[in-house]
Protein backbone atom coordinates (compact mmCIF):
# COMPACT_ATOMS: atom_id res chain seq x y z
CA UNK A 1 0.00 0.00 0.00
CA UNK A 2 2.85 2.34 0.74
CA UNK A 3 4.25 1.61 -2.65
CA UNK A 4 0.94 2.57 -4.31
CA UNK A 5 0.81 5.90 -2.43
CA UNK A 6 4.43 6.58 -3.34
CA UNK A 7 3.72 5.84 -7.01
CA UNK A 8 0.70 8.20 -6.96
CA UNK A 9 2.82 10.97 -5.45
CA UNK A 10 5.53 10.44 -8.07
CA UNK A 11 2.89 10.47 -10.85
CA UNK A 12 1.32 13.68 -9.45
CA UNK A 13 4.73 15.34 -9.21
CA UNK A 14 5.54 14.31 -12.79
CA UNK A 15 2.21 15.72 -14.02
CA UNK A 16 2.81 19.02 -12.20
CA UNK A 17 6.31 19.21 -13.64
CA UNK A 18 4.91 18.52 -17.13
CA UNK A 19 2.32 21.32 -16.74
CA UNK A 20 5.03 23.75 -15.64
CA UNK A 21 7.17 22.81 -18.65
CA UNK A 22 4.25 23.33 -21.06
CA UNK A 23 3.40 26.71 -19.53
CA UNK A 24 7.08 27.72 -19.60
CA UNK A 25 7.33 26.66 -23.24
CA UNK A 26 4.26 28.70 -24.17
CA UNK A 27 5.63 31.77 -22.39
CA UNK A 28 8.98 31.36 -24.14
CA UNK A 29 7.27 30.98 -27.53
CA UNK A 30 5.20 34.13 -26.89
CA UNK A 31 8.32 36.07 -25.93
CA UNK A 32 10.16 34.88 -29.07
CA UNK A 33 7.21 35.88 -31.23
CA UNK A 34 6.84 39.29 -29.60
CA UNK A 35 10.47 40.32 -29.80
CA UNK A 36 11.83 38.41 -32.78
CA UNK A 37 9.16 37.35 -35.24
CA UNK A 38 6.79 40.30 -34.98
CA UNK A 39 9.63 42.78 -35.25
CA UNK A 40 8.52 44.65 -32.13
CA UNK A 41 7.35 48.23 -32.33
CA UNK A 42 8.76 50.11 -35.32
CA UNK A 43 10.92 53.09 -34.47
CA UNK A 44 9.07 56.43 -34.75
CA UNK A 45 11.12 57.51 -37.78
CA UNK A 46 10.12 54.36 -39.65
CA UNK A 47 6.46 55.37 -39.49
CA UNK A 48 7.19 58.65 -41.23
CA UNK A 49 8.91 56.80 -44.07
CA UNK A 50 5.92 54.50 -44.65
CA UNK A 51 3.50 57.26 -45.65
CA UNK A 52 1.31 56.82 -48.68
CA UNK A 53 3.16 56.76 -51.99
CA UNK A 54 3.50 60.13 -53.66
CA UNK A 55 1.12 60.66 -56.53
CA UNK A 56 2.72 61.01 -59.91
CA UNK A 57 1.89 64.42 -61.24
CA UNK A 58 0.58 64.32 -64.78
CA UNK A 59 0.95 67.35 -67.01
CA UNK A 60 -2.54 68.38 -68.02
CA UNK A 61 -3.48 70.06 -71.25
CA UNK A 62 -6.64 71.53 -72.66
CA UNK A 63 -10.18 70.91 -71.46
CA UNK A 64 -12.93 69.64 -73.75
CA UNK A 65 -16.54 70.35 -72.77
CA UNK A 66 -19.12 67.59 -73.24
CA UNK A 67 -22.78 68.59 -73.63
CA UNK A 68 -25.04 67.97 -70.63
CA UNK A 69 -26.57 64.53 -70.43
CA UNK A 70 -29.88 63.54 -68.84
CA UNK A 71 -29.85 59.93 -67.65
CA UNK A 72 -32.29 57.55 -65.98
CA UNK A 73 -31.10 56.19 -62.66
CA UNK A 74 -31.39 52.51 -61.68
CA UNK A 75 -34.14 53.00 -59.09
CA UNK A 76 -36.88 50.39 -59.41
CA UNK A 77 -39.58 51.91 -57.19
CA UNK A 78 -39.47 55.51 -58.42
CA UNK A 79 -38.35 57.25 -61.56
CA UNK A 80 -35.24 59.37 -60.95
CA UNK A 81 -33.00 61.28 -63.33
CA UNK A 82 -29.54 62.80 -63.23
CA UNK A 83 -28.53 65.72 -65.40
CA UNK A 84 -24.78 65.87 -65.65
CA UNK A 85 -22.42 68.23 -67.39
CA UNK A 86 -18.86 67.03 -67.96
CA UNK A 87 -15.54 68.28 -69.16
CA UNK A 88 -12.54 66.13 -70.04
CA UNK A 89 -9.07 67.29 -69.08
CA UNK A 90 -6.67 66.07 -71.73
CA UNK A 91 -3.06 65.13 -71.21
CA UNK A 92 -0.59 67.81 -72.21
CA UNK A 93 0.15 67.81 -75.93
CA UNK A 94 -2.97 65.91 -76.99
CA UNK A 95 -4.71 67.19 -80.10
CA UNK A 96 -8.07 68.71 -79.12
CA UNK A 97 -9.58 68.13 -82.57
CA UNK A 98 -8.87 64.40 -82.51
CA UNK A 99 -9.87 64.07 -78.86
CA UNK A 100 -13.18 65.85 -79.50
CA UNK A 101 -14.12 63.30 -82.16
CA UNK A 102 -13.66 60.54 -79.57
CA UNK A 103 -15.75 62.10 -76.77
CA UNK A 104 -18.64 59.68 -77.39
CA UNK A 105 -16.39 57.10 -75.68
CA UNK A 106 -16.56 59.18 -72.50
CA UNK A 107 -20.30 59.66 -72.88
CA UNK A 108 -20.71 55.88 -73.18
CA UNK A 109 -18.75 55.40 -69.95
CA UNK A 110 -20.95 57.96 -68.18
CA UNK A 111 -24.15 56.27 -69.39
CA UNK A 112 -22.90 52.86 -68.21
CA UNK A 113 -21.68 54.00 -64.81
CA UNK A 114 -24.48 56.38 -63.82
CA UNK A 115 -27.21 54.24 -65.35
CA UNK A 116 -26.30 51.48 -62.87
CA UNK A 117 -26.56 53.77 -59.81
CA UNK A 118 -29.57 54.68 -57.72
CA UNK A 119 -30.65 58.07 -56.42
CA UNK A 120 -29.61 57.12 -52.86
CA UNK A 121 -26.18 55.92 -53.98
CA UNK A 122 -25.53 59.24 -55.69
CA UNK A 123 -26.74 61.18 -52.62
CA UNK A 124 -24.37 59.39 -50.25
CA UNK A 125 -21.49 61.43 -48.77
CA UNK A 126 -18.47 61.32 -51.06
CA UNK A 127 -20.44 59.70 -53.89
CA UNK A 128 -19.65 62.41 -56.44
CA UNK A 129 -15.92 62.21 -55.71
CA UNK A 130 -15.99 58.43 -56.06
CA UNK A 131 -18.06 58.72 -59.22
CA UNK A 132 -15.61 61.23 -60.69
CA UNK A 133 -12.74 58.81 -60.01
CA UNK A 134 -14.58 55.85 -61.53
CA UNK A 135 -15.56 57.76 -64.66
CA UNK A 136 -12.03 59.16 -65.00
CA UNK A 137 -10.47 55.70 -64.71
CA UNK A 138 -12.91 54.06 -67.13
CA UNK A 139 -12.47 56.94 -69.59
CA UNK A 140 -8.69 56.51 -69.51
CA UNK A 141 -9.24 52.80 -70.20
CA UNK A 142 -11.55 53.65 -73.13
CA UNK A 143 -8.72 55.75 -74.57
CA UNK A 144 -6.16 52.98 -73.87
CA UNK A 145 -4.50 55.03 -71.13
CA UNK A 146 -3.80 57.90 -73.47
CA UNK A 147 -5.41 61.29 -74.10
CA UNK A 148 -7.56 61.61 -70.93
CA UNK A 149 -6.11 62.90 -67.65
CA UNK A 150 -9.33 63.21 -65.65
CA UNK A 151 -13.01 64.12 -65.75
CA UNK A 152 -14.63 67.21 -64.24
CA UNK A 153 -18.28 67.70 -63.36
CA UNK A 154 -19.49 71.07 -64.63
CA UNK A 155 -23.03 70.44 -63.37
CA UNK A 156 -24.73 67.69 -61.40
CA UNK A 157 -28.47 67.76 -60.75
CA UNK A 158 -30.66 64.87 -59.63
CA UNK A 159 -34.42 64.60 -59.48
Amino acid sequence: MADEENEEEVAAAAAAKKKKMIIGGLLAAAAVYRFVLSGGDPPPDALAAVDEPAEVEVAEGEIVQIPEMTLNLADKDELHFARIGLAVVLLEGEDVTIATTKMPLVQDVVVDVIGDMTFEELRAPGAKDNLREIISERSREAFDGETVSRILFTSFVMQ
